[in-house]
Formats: structure tokens, C-alpha cells, sequence
């Protein structure tokens, strides 16, 4: 199949779609993938969704024929209309066959799914023929709160509940975004013991910690995706002092751990993490 990408002479239709129908929120939101038939002179719509307007229309998918070919060619358009019927309008034949025929103008409250060349004599319609003309958004154009409640119902769902979901690193929860905080986990963690991050995005590590005694310290802040082999991310070298710091990024769900050497007994004062 012919993508608008191809940089043919039909990108008319896929460029009218991105600056006038994009802006008033007119756009194919999933599927409605166009095929021909190898058998007759038909399109074939997938199901799917579309939004014209700023209303969202289900796309059931249905396949349309084509009239007959003529004497030369022709541009016939395949559109989605505001009731979700699949829709095809027959172009006008080229006047000779050196000479381009037009596309048909797309029918009022529509969005363009393809266009198909219809050559003299023509029975079938090959993917060389059909020009696939969907401007496929990810969401809608013009914000409509039934729209956008009906295409993110579970993620609203998940949202508002008491488990929340973590977007972009971000965890949601109880209908509200909450944001990284900071959390003073001294009493659960110690030297030389690894640990997972679970928080679903990263983790920020600060700890400090102190000696009996003045002595040189050595310390290691290290990240490992298996809790076998460990990358040293962060290090402190500290002369007759006992005491250290380290501060590491720990990627999501790698394990983390500090290593700290020192003439005396380690306490660990603080260790704080944000994620």
C-alpha cells in the first residue's frame, strides 16, 4: 500500500488534513487501516475510532465498492463520515490519459482514510492503487471531556484509585500527581546490603555516615541490574576524618547498594532517598 510519506502527487489530501482538519479536531484515532480487494473493486475499513470535531465516532469497519472503471483514470476517496459509516466519492476521470485527474473533495463532517487509482479496465484494487491517507493522532486534537474519558477510561480508572499508576515516572493516585518526595530511611538500611528499586521511576540516594575513631574512609555507591555484578556510580575518599557521604541516581528496578571501608565502627546517620 501507498503511504502519504511516499512523497507522490496526491499528498494534497494528507497535507489539506494536517492544516485544516487537524486544528478543529478532526483526526483518526486508532485503526480504520484501508485494504483493496485482489477479487473486485473494493476498499476494506478496519474498525476503529475517529474524532471529527471533537467528537469522537466508533468506526464498526465495513468494506465499500467502487463503480466501474472508465475510459481513463480516476481518483476515487475513501472517508469516514460523522455517523461511522465508511464512505467512497468517485473522482471525476482524467480528460485524456496524459493528463492528471483530480481528487475528489472531501464530503463535509468526514476524515480521509485513502484514496484509490482507478486505471482503465481495472477490476481489483492493488495495494500500488491505494493510497493510504489517515491522519492518525494519539489522542484527540480538541479537547472534549467525553472524548478523552472514553479513550482513557482505565488509566482515569487506575487514577482514581487507592494503588494509582506511575506515568512517565510520575505515580498518580487518589485523583491527584504525586510528585517525588523525600524519605528518611536510615533505620532500614545498612552498609554492604543491597537493595531494589520498586518506586517505578528513579531513585535519588543520599547518605551520610560517621566512625568511632578518625581513620581513613572509603566509600562506593554502586548500582547493579541483577544483584550480582555492580557498577560504581559514585565514590568518597576521606583522610583521618571517619565520616563520608554519597549521593547516586539508582534506575528504575536496578538494585543499589554503598560500600563503606573504615578504620572504626560505621553508624549510619542519614540516609535519605527521593522516587
Amino acid at each position: 500500500m501507498q503511504t502519504w510519506e511516499d512523497d507522490d502527487y496526491l499528498d494534497g489530501i494528507a497535507v489539506d488534513a494536517a492544516l485544516r482538519l487537524w486544528p478543529t479536531g478532526t483526526a483518526v484515532i486508532s485503526n480504520c487501516a484501508p485494504s483493496g480487494s485482489e477479487e473486485d473493486l473494493e476498499v476494506t475499513v478496519a474498525a476503529g475510532a475517529v474524532v471529527i470535531g471533537g467528537t469522537y465516532v466508533t468506526v464498526a469497519g465495513d468494506t465499500v465498492a467502487l463503480e466501474a472503471a472508465d475510459a481513463t483514470h480516476r481518483f476515487d476517496l475513501i472517508s469516514i463520515s460523522a455517523a461511522g459509516a465508511v464512505v467512497a466519492t468517485e473522482g471525476t476521470p482524467a480528460a485524456t490519459e496524459d493528463d492528471p485527474a483530480a481528487v475528489p473533495s472531501l464530503p463535509a463532517n468526514s476524515v480521509p482514510i485513502a484514496v484509490v487509482r482507478v486505471e482503465p479496465a481495472q477490476t481489483t484494487v492493488p495495494a500500488d492503487r491505494l493510497f493510504d491517507r489517515r491522519l492518525l493522532a494519539s489522542k484527540p486534537v480538541a479537547y472534549d471531556a467525553v472524548v478523552y474519558n472514553t479513550l482513557y477510561a482505565d488509566t482515569i480508572a487506575e487514577v482514581n484509585s487507592a494503588e494509582g499508576v506511575v506515568i512517565d515516572g510520575v505515580l498518580c493516585k487518589d485523583n491527584k500527581v504525586h510528585t517525588a518526595a523525600m524519605a528518611d530511611v536510615t533505620g532500614s538500611r545498612a552498609n554492604n546490603t543491597s537493595y531494589e528499586n520498586e518506586t517505578g521511576g528513579d531513585l535519588f540516594v543520599q547518605c551520610y555516615w560517621s566512625a568511632g575513631q578518625s581513620s581513613a574512609t572509603n566509600g562506593l555507591a554502586q548500582i547493579s541490574v541483577d544483584n550480582s555484578n555492580w557498577q560504581t556510580v559514585g565514590c568518597y575518599y576521606g583522610n583521618n576524618t571517619g565520616a563520608g557521604s554519597l549521593m547516586f541516581m539508582v534506575p528504575k528496578d536496578y538494585f543499589y547498594k554503598i560500600a563503606v571501608t573504615t578504620g572504626g565502627a560505621i553508624t549510619l546517620a542519614e540516609w535519605w532517598e527521593w522516587g
